[in-house]
């Protein structure tokens, strides 16, 4: 799954908003290069464009949502509030969740 999303050169990752179903097998660090962001509904979005990003100049924010609940179009916002799509961009984790790649860029 990690090899689709392109972050195999990270060590440092935080999930935020994650279900305990859909939680990764990792340790959150305190300076995360990689942050995993779960979308419920679109009023998440919001919520994720007002959070304190701390972020090296090189990182990855990574907005995960369910297949089927319709909520890409509500993503779009991110890309004209400080975010940047990263490749892959959209991509498939598995049979339930979709993901978003988007960098947080420095001001």
């Amino acid at each position: 799954m990690f090899t689709k999303l392109k972050i195999d050169k990270f060590n440092n990752f935080l999930q935020i908003n994650m279900p305990e179903q859909y939680r990764f097998d990792l340790t959150d660090s305190d300076n995360p290069e990689v942050v995993f962001y779960y979308i419920n509904e679109a009023s998440d979005v919001d919520e994720l464009l007002s959070f304190e990003f701390n972020l090296p100049e090189e990182n990855r924010v990574i907005a995960i949502f369910e297949k089927g609940k319709k909520l890409r179009d509500s993503l779009r916002p991110i890309i004209n509030n400080g975010f940047k799509m990263k490749a892959p961009m959209l991509c498939s984790l598995n049979d339930k969740l979709s993901a978003f790649c988007f960098m947080k860029v420095r001001d």
